[in-house]
């Protein structure tokens, strides 16, 4: 049987410390659905704008969903929701109640979206930006956030993430409270366009482990013992830290047991998977050992050694 001899078991003691990482999130949907969209006529998911508020006597609504299954468990130290206003009833800092940004609470899709089955939410970390942006500013467009570091702290400690929806706080429909934001759809439709993002920082414990360290390739015959079947074996690992940046590290050294071949290390090296030993660092005969950890060199942290693995080096 020809392998790569290895070794898999639970992972490894970690040192840790805590980093902070920082993610920048596109929508996976998002939409605006109006007091005017039914059944038969439901909101369209192709619109390189999402309006919401209050105009015209009817209310709006905008919802976005972010993809944030990539955000790893761990402390949401900021998040903030970030999109270009292009249209409003004026100009200014303070324009109107604001619209409010808050957390969705049940599901929704944008291929059939209506008033009637618009998705519920809760108002608990709800947050308002007042500012208002129109061709008029200074600035234009120019970009409206909302501080939403709860919302995705409940998304991190396990609240179903539908999105979130921005509205009029009191969708009071008599005045005209409105925003004109680009969505994430036809961005090339204007040389301004500008889609919404959520950056998110997570203050993560940096927890190396590694779960397979191998060298290869290799023959595990029935009568035991590993056979190193290449004077240029490849030598990998399986490692991860949930603050990202894991590589393997890696150590080749002479077996203490043998004599007669060279004593201590013979190699090292780090890579995020596998690494080629070079020509002329291996012997055909050698009886040598290696051991492999996780390492995090922008955190300073490392699991613990896997134990050692011993085999002869046996070029057919």
């Amino acid at each position: 049987m020809v392998s790569a001899a290895g070794l898999t078991a639970l992972p490894a003691e970690a040192h840790s410390t805590t980093i902070e990482r920082v993610f920048s999130l596109s929508p996976v949907e998002d939409v605006d659905v109006s007091e005017w969209n039914d059944e038969n006529s439901p909101a369209g998911n192709y619109n390189s704008h999402l309006a919401t508020g209050t105009i015209y006597g009817y209310a709006i609504r905008a919802l976005l969903r972010f993809d944030t299954g990539v955000l790893p468990p761990g402390t949401v130290t900021s998040a903030t929701l970030s999109l270009s206003n292009n249209a409003a009833p004026s100009c200014g800092p303070e324009v109107g109640e604001g619209i409010q940004v808050r957390r969705v609470t049940s599901a929704w899709s944008q291929e059939f979206l209506h008033w009637g089955n618009k998705p519920d939410s809760t108002t608990e970390d709800a947050q308002i930006a007042t500012k208002a942006v129109t061709p008029e500013c200074e600035t234009w467009p120019d970009r409206v956030e909302w501080p939403v570091t709860g919302i995705v702290q409940d998304w991190v400690d396990g609240a179903e993430n539908h999105g979130l929806v921005l509205q009029s706080p009191s969708e009071d429909t008599s005045v005209d409270n409105y925003r004109w934001f680009w969505s994430s759809e036809n961005p090339d439709l204007h040389p301004l366009h500008d889609p919404p993002v959520l950056t998110v920082t997570v203050a993560v414990v940096s927890a190396p482990r590694i779960f397979k360290c191998y060298l290869g390739p290799a023959d595990l015959p029935m009568s035991g013992g590993i056979k190193v079947l290449s004077l240029t074996p490849t030598a990998g690992t399986v490692v991860t830290d949930p603050a990202g940046g894991a590589i393997g590290e890696i150590e080749i050294e002479h077996d203490p047991a043998a004599t007669g071949q060279g004593t201590g290390p013979i190699w090292s090296a780090s890579a995020p998977y596998s690494v080629t030993v070079p020509p002329g660092v291996l012997q055909n005969g050698w009886d040598i050992r290696w051991r492999c950890r996780a390492t995090n060199p922008a955190a300073g942290t490392h699991s613990d050694w896997y134990p050692w693995r011993y085999g002869t080096v046996d070029v057919p």
